[in-house]
């Protein structure tokens, strides 16, 4: 169930959370040495999942904020069901209006025809695994230096591990998260440009 902000649960959306959860904590440390100065190379395209996945979460965010809007609520709205703004009661026990939210984002998600929240197949993982390494590469051709994956059925293995046991995810192989892992470390030189790696190389998102 989605609330107060937060986007249905896969691992996709975990490995982003841990992102983000990074850059909250960053502290200043050492400048680390390990961006590269020189420009990128003009070798590397974008894949085109990049823009497909851009323009399907803004549709399924506006599909949201269209649905919510007329259901009387006025909140903007982020794909998968979430709240930019965050829910605010004076009894922190009084889940009311957070519940009635969530029915409201659930009716809104049937109406939109959007997936019911699931665990990731292997099927569907082998499809991030090779987004993943597109990533890796986008972020090297931005000059970071993101260490060798694992294979792709140790990967998936480790992820269909993960359903069972969340608290390995952090241990999974996710270039976002390597950068956001050497920014906290106190590589500053990293920390200064986490945006822009989110923004060049976008998560792999899962409808």
């Amino acid at each position: 169930m989605r609330t107060h902000g937060e986007a249905r649960t896969t691992w996709a959306h975990v490995l982003g959370l841990i992102v983000l959860g990074a850059v909250v904590v960053v502290v200043v440390g050492a400048c680390g040495q390990d961006v590269a100065d020189e420009p990128p190379s003009a070798e590397w395209t974008p894949p085109a999942w990049f823009a497909e996945q851009a323009q399907a979460r803004e549709e399924e965010r506006l599909g949201y904020q269209r649905c919510m809007d007329a259901k009387g609520w006025d909140r903007t709205m982020m794909e998968g069901g979430g709240s930019v703004e965050p829910f605010v009661a004076e009894d922190a026990d009084d889940r009311s209006e957070i519940g009635r939210f969530d029915e409201d984002v659930e009716a809104c998600r049937v109406e939109l025809g959007l997936p019911e929240p699931h665990e990731m197949t292997a099927d569907e993982l082998a499809v991030q695994y090779d987004a993943e390494l597109d990533i890796a590469r986008c972020l090297e051709h931005l000059g970071f230096e993101i260490s060798e994956p694992p294979s792709r059925q140790a990967w998936i293995d480790r992820m269909l591990a993960a359903n069972h046991d969340p608290s390995t995810a952090g241990d999974l192989w996710a270039p976002h998260n390597e950068l956001a892992e050497r920014a906290v470390a106190g590589e500053q030189d990293i920390e200064r440009r986490l945006d822009e790696a989110q923004a060049q190389c976008p998560q792999y998102w899962v409808p």
